[in-house]
This record gives structure tokens, C-alpha cells and sequence, in this order.
């Protein structure tokens, strides 16, 4: 009986306990980058591929302007990612302007 019991008033309310905080992914990555270096890695594939790239679109891109052949299989983990970071960043698509 006392089994009862504790199966049905204890158990829901150990399912019922809140789920640990999630951590917002600009933490993470802090700790792979530099988050000014991320930044301008954000701010070049923008510039190249726009604001709404597709996720295939901004891993190209992200190759192109990560030249380091280690770095290059973070672009993954940053296109995943991509229109989160572009938002966290408020980071806008600059014309550069040809003379």
C-alpha cells in the first residue's frame, strides 16, 4: 500500500520538477571563439550570402572565409545556428561600395 502511494503521488512530482535552465548558445560558443572574431565571421558570410541564407548557402560561404583548414569544420555549428547569431549580433548585410 505504502508502495501505492509513493508511486502515485511522489513520482509525478519528481516528473513534474521544472528542466534545468538551457544556456543560450552565445555561451557556448564563447568558449570555441572569440565572440569578436565570431562576429566578424557572422559579418562576412552576411555581407557575402545575405541575411537569409540557407544553411548550405552559409557553410559555402563560411569556407570561403574561414581559411584555416581546422576552423573550417566549426561552419556546421555556426550555419545551424546562423539567423540566431545574425539576431544576437545585430548584424545588418553592408554594401561595400566599388570606386
Amino acid at each position: 500500500m505504502k508502495l501505492a502511494l509513493l508511486l502515485v503521488v511522489v513520482l509525478p512530482l519528481a516528473f513534474a520538477a521544472p528542466a534545468p535552465e538551457k544556456r543560450f548558445l552565445i555561451e557556448d560558443f564563447s568558449k570555441i571563439f572569440n565572440v569578436v572574431e565570431l562576429k566578424n565571421i557572422i559579418q562576412d558570410i552576411v555581407n557575402k550570402a545575405g541575411t537569409d541564407a540557407s544553411e548550405t548557402a552559409c557553410e559555402n560561404e563560411c569556407r570561403t572565409v574561414i581559411t584555416a583548414t581546422i576552423l573550417e569544420d566549426t561552419c556546421p555549428v555556426i550555419c545551424k545556428s546562423f539567423q540566431a547569431l545574425i539576431g544576437h549580433f545585430q548584424i545588418a548585410k553592408t554594401s561595400s561600395a566599388t570606386l
